[in-house]
């Protein structure tokens, strides 16, 4: 080696500011000398045998590792069609391999698995941080086949938790478990029974969701069935409502809704999710049989069944509430016009009819804003606190978050905030005065 060398990378011949260069010892400069013969670098490898023992020889790490890569070796010689032929020659066969040039680079910071960083508005991440979890890993991607996976497993040694790698819970217990796998190799084809008779099913069933019909889920199963029987699959009768039912989720995602009935023994019922539970009542209420015995048809008495499902309904649009967001808290959210957006029409109309005397001709009239700002206000206080008892308190509201911060403003008692009970936890309200101050001082 000159002396012009002495201060640059042997490997890269060139002297970056930001990476110190390392002195070989003997047993690393054999590691490359073989190195270089194996990837036929006769510039490299004379730099390497003709050093001057008193200077020594000098490296950039990075250049080092990825020069002496095994993996690396293989792809210099797999990608020169001679050396490939001579290892043909010596071992008979070249294997099919994926390599690093033709792959997307790994984004460690996202999901592993599904390589994402949110699962179903989920940002939890968990850490690799067993071998256990990394064998799993190899193991199912083994028995899928997965070479994208065993490539980035293969990239890093095998060695996720050195890459800090990361998965959801969700995508991990998926990937890794065994009746996945199964279900993924013996998988129904396109054309298979089972397929062909889905997709005869969905054809009646997706003009009557579109009229806004509703099915019962042993109806639509007894289809199948007698459709699989036609078609020759063995043993129909194994087929559930269960399977159909992830079918059809699968096929028509958001577009349908499942509702079970109070009472278990009937089937569940499946719909369009475009149809609002105000005409689910009506047409409920329409055809209603004669009520039995002594009670009247017109006394407008509802047995504890009917009260129940009415409940129910009601229960379930609760459910797609989303609140005001609390960290900051937007003053324009924290309004009546704001509450009524929040408030499902079905509960909103059930609360009016019950605190004012308004009578309507038509149910939709009962959903305007009421004439008296004194039971609009009372209309929307109780059906935000049916709102926040329903959810536990998940669901912020702007009552139960404005009532905390004007009590705690005028009082300083935080014994008063616990005591209320029809507002956010004292915890809870500092936290949305923190975020309060902290948007005005970013903004300052």
């Amino acid at each position: 080696m000159s002396s012009n060398d002495r201060e640059i990378c042997v490997i890269c011949q060139a002297d970056n500011p930001g990476e110190p260069l390392r002195k070989g010892q003997e047993y690393s400069i054999e590691k490359a000398v073989r190195a270089s013969k194996q990837h036929g670098d006769e510039e490299v490898w004379a730099r390497f045998v003709n050093y001057n023992a008193d200077t020594g020889v000098h490296w950039h790490s990075n250049c080092y590792a990825s020069y002496t890569s095994e993996q690396n070796i293989r792809y210099s010689t797999s990608s020169d069609p001679l050396k490939q032929k001579s290892r043909q020659d010596e071992d008979g066969v070249v294997s099919s391999r994926t390599f690093r040039s033709g792959m997307a680079p790994v984004d460690f910071s996202k999901c592993l698995i599904c390589k994402n960083k949110t699962y179903k508005k989920s940002r939890d991440l968990t850490n690799v941080c067993t071998f256990e979890a990394c064998q799993s890993i190899r193991s199912a991607a083994e028995r899928k086949g997965d070479s994208s996976m065993l490539h980035i497993l293969n990239g890093v040694n095998g060695d996720l938790i050195a890459a800090e790698a990361k998965y959801h819970k969700n995508c991990f217990a998926t990937y890794v478990s065994k009746k996945s796998t199964l279900c993924l190799a013996k998988g129904e084809a396109v054309d298979s029974p089972h397929e062909r008779a889905f997709q005869e099913l969905v054809i009646d069933l997706a003009s009557g969701i579109k009229q806004g019909k509703a099915y019962d889920m042993m109806s639509l199963l007894g289809k199948c069935q007698d459709i699989l029987m036609q078609k020759g699959a063995s043993n129909p009768e194994s087929y559930t409502t269960q399977n159909v039912k992830i079918r059809l989720q699968k096929h028509f995602s958001s577009a349908i809704v499942f509702h079970q009935p109070a009472d278990q023994r009937k089937p569940e019922l499946v719909y369009s999710s475009s149809v609002n539970i105000q005409d689910i009542l009506n047409a409920w209420a329409v055809f209603q049989p004669p009520a039995k015995g002594n009670t009247s048809v017109n006394d407008g008495t509802l047995q504890p069944s009917e009260i129940h499902r009415l409940a129910s309904s009601i229960k379930q649009e609760i459910k797609k509430c989303t609140g005001i967001p609390t960290k900051p808290l937007n003053t324009q959210d924290v309004s009546m016009e704001t509450a009524r957006q929040l408030i499902p029409n079905c509960l909103y109309l059930l609360i009016k009819l019950l605190v004012t005397a308004d009578k309507c001709s038509r149910p939709s009239d009962a959903l305007s804003q009421s004439t008296n700002v004194e039971h609009e206000r009372q209309i929307l206080s109780i059906a935000q606190d049916i709102i926040h008892c329903n959810t536990n308190g998940h669901v912020k509201l702007p009552k139960h978050t404005s009532l905390a911060i004007c009590v705690h403003h005028l009082t300083s008692s935080k014994r008063l905030i616990e005591l209320l009970k029809h507002c956010v936890s004292y915890d809870e309200m500092r936290a949305v005065n923190t975020s309060i101050a902290e948007e005005v001082l970013a903004n300052c």
